[in-house]
């Protein structure tokens, strides 16, 4: 999917977090992210590709100052639709519980605090 990362503030973060039934790539089309992979911290700048197979700690900061476009892949798919089902760019955007109560029922994901 194409998935552009808000610049800044809590829009540009998403926080620390493991999905247990399925792997996710990331590629930078533009800007910079800050992108904790296990326990190593790196920066993912345009061009860059990284692969997290299931359970593996990650995340992604925003530190370009500007939106970062991504291509994202989940492998087997279906995690996506909950990026449909929660966008917040419709008037008919999902109620409920949340995208992280979901991610947590129903695709064995973990979060972290803070």
């Amino acid at each position: 999917m194409e998935w552009t990362v808000a610049a800044g503030g809590e829009a540009g973060r998403y926080g620390v977090h493991r999905h247990g039934d399925f792997e996710e790539t990331f590629f930078v089309r533009s800007g910079e992210l800050k992108f904790p992979l296990g326990q190593e911290l790196t920066t993912l700048r345009a061009g860059d590709f990284v692969r997290v197979p299931p359970g593996t700690r990650h995340g992604y900061a925003n530190v370009s100052g500007a939106a970062v476009e991504l291509l994202v892949s989940f492998v087997p798919g279906g995690f996506e639709a909950l990026f449909l089902k929660y966008r917040t760019d419709r008037d008919d955007a999902a109620r409920g519980e949340g995208f992280i109560a979901d991610a947590v029922r129903d695709w064995a994901s973990t979060f972290e605090e803070g």
